[in-house]
């Protein structure tokens, strides 16, 4: 008998064979004829079978390509984010999918839903690369952290440059490849688990397998013109942004360039700055960003300045220096240093180990602006 899915998840069931036709296949939980795999093995547990996994967002979902790369499938309601799709098209055009500044997630694919299929206003599809939050696993030096630093700061500088605010700059936006980390691919539902969740999922260093960091989640992202007033905006829902002009009674305007710029500020000190004493080194430059006057806080050129100058006076023992934990204790210090000096020498006997781990494509030259025109008209 055909298992019944929570309503959150009937859209992708009732769209698996037109995906498929499409080359998406999704997991065997949402196929036509799916009957979970406890009820058809009864020695099998409910809860260690990969299909009893329930997705997080009913707005995501991973599936495999016809190459059988796995991606990510993220339905759009054109009435509430109505330029999602044409900010991301924007910046995987063919003349800024390649620049090294361009850390927004890449556009793969545009699937428009059959109009007598429509449900819940989603006319459209989005594809793009499965990725993993950058934050897990944890960076191990300060060089590895500094890198996603270095990366994220470009990338949102590019998106300023090219007259775009991303308007919700929180930690869950920041994601990172998997790839180079992960031999085996993790469960998109349980990243502990491998994909056929046989068993745990092992990881490797990001010193010796440099990745990429990528912003997503450009559906509150705007463009604006480049002789518009800078305040032309009305404070957001609070859990949008954690600035002081979205935390006033009345809906005075704002600048949402400045605001990224205090929420990139605000995310450096809550995911680092208070986690760990190793980045002390950012606290003038947090502390500039989070002023709680928009007027004084530096646009992101000049973030993106005042961390290279930090980056270049990092020793090469600074940043292949361990990351430390504010509550750790002198036993758990003293653990992690003798795990921490193993592991550099164990790197060190099979290659030169870097001092700053960055894909090669991602070697910073400097920043390299391209050609800005506006944003196209729709996401076809």
């Amino acid at each position: 008998m055909r298992a019944t899915l929570p309503v959150s998840e009937q859209f992708w069931r009732d769209h698996w064979l037109w995906l498929k036709e499409r080359g998406y296949t999704l997991r065997p939980r949402y196929g036509p004829d799916w009957v979970p795999s406890w009820e058809r093995d009864k020695r099998k547990r409910q809860c260690n079978c990969e299909d009893d996994v329930v997705p997080s967002s009913q707005h995501i979902l991973d599936a495999r390509n016809s190459k059988g790369d796995l991606v990510a499938l993220k339905r759009i309601n054109l009435a509430t984010h109505p330029s999602e799709g044409v900010i991301a098209r924007y910046f995987s055009s063919n003349n800024r999918k390649d620049n090294q500044n361009n850390h927004c997630v890449p556009l793969l694919d545009v699937l428009h839903v059959p109009e007598d299929d429509k449900q819940d206003d989603t006319p459209i599809i989005l594809v793009m690369p499965f990725l993993r939050s950058y934050k897990d696993p944890n960076f191990v030096t300060v060089g590895e952290a500094v890198d996603f630093l270095r990366q994220v700061i470009q990338g949102l500088h590019y998106m300023h440059h090219n007259r775009v605010a991303h308007r919700h700059v929180v930690s869950k936006n920041f994601m990172m490849d998997p790839k180079p980390l992960y031999l085996d691919m993790f469960h998109p539902m349980d990243p502990s688990k491998t994909y056929d969740f046989t068993h745990q999922v092992k990881h490797r260093s990001r010193t010796a397998h440099p990745t990429k960091y990528y912003i997503v989640d450009l559906g509150d992202a705007r463009e604006y013109s480049a002789n518009s007033d800078k305040l032309c905006e009305t404070a957001l829902p609070r859990e949008k942004s954690s600035a002081p002009e979205h935390h006033v009674p009345e809906q005075t305007p704002y600048d949402p360039f400045a605001t990224d710029v205090y929420d990139l500020g605000d995310m450096f000190r809550s995911d680092f700055l208070d986690q760990s004493s190793s980045f002390e080194f950012l606290r003038p430059l947090i502390s500039d960003m989070t002023k709680a006057n928009a007027s004084e806080r530096p646009v992101m050129s000049e973030v993106d300045r005042r961390f290279e100058i930090l980056q270049r006076h990092l020793s090469a023992d600074e940043l292949r220096s361990r990351v430390t934990r504010r509550n750790e204790s002198i036993f758990s210090s003293v653990c992690r240093g003798i795990r921490h000096l193993y592991r550099r020498m164990k790197l060190a006997g099979l290659q030169p180990v870097p001092t700053l781990p960055a894909p090669s494509s991602q070697i910073r030259n400097g920043f390299r602006p391209d050609h800005s025109d506006s944003l196209p008209s729709s996401p076809t």
